[in-house]
């Protein structure tokens, strides 16, 4: 279940709603509001992670279990887009990431992890050097083989 939960960005809501909780608690009336809207936000983002996430073990109309597309190009064009984001140091790489990890999560979940914990901790420069090691792993051979 705990994997799951990553998977659909679910810890990170647990988070936020912690840290919500504090503050309202503190009533810290203008950056509550604030913060209750990025919850929000993050809320519905969770909510349709796991939609997407049911949908692929949903059985389809035929019987047979839906597989997500693996698209290695999209993963790595979506990588490095992220690392580029780190890199520069721009918050928006959390969303980016979000967005990664919804659609490539379950594929290599212990990277995916690592690349969470660094990006929370806003270590930036380990989650540019841990998307360096998912792109090296990612690389297609000549031959149209992933290489690792």
């Amino acid at each position: 279940m705990k994997g799951i939960a990553g998977t659909i960005g679910a810890n990170r809501l647990a988070e936020m709603v912690i840290k919500e909780e504090q503050l309202l608690e503190q009533q810290a009336a203008n950056d509550t509001w604030r913060e209750l809207d990025e919850l929000w936000l993050l809320a519905k983002r969770v909510i349709e992670a796991a939609k997407r996430y049911l949908a692929q073990l949903a059985p389809a109309a035929n019987g047979a279990p839906l597989r997500p597309t693996l698209d290695i190009a999209v993963l790595r064009t979506r990588t490095v887009e992220l690392r580029q984001l780190l890199a520069a140091g721009d918050l928006k790489a959390d969303d980016a990431f979000g967005r990664l990890q919804d659609a490539f999560g379950t594929l290599m979940p212990d990277e995916f992890a690592l690349i969470e914990e660094s990006i929370d901790a806003l270590d930036y420069l380990k989650a540019s050097e841990l998307c360096n090691r998912l792109l090296e792993a990612t690389s297609i051979a000549p031959s149209g083989d992933l290489s690792h």
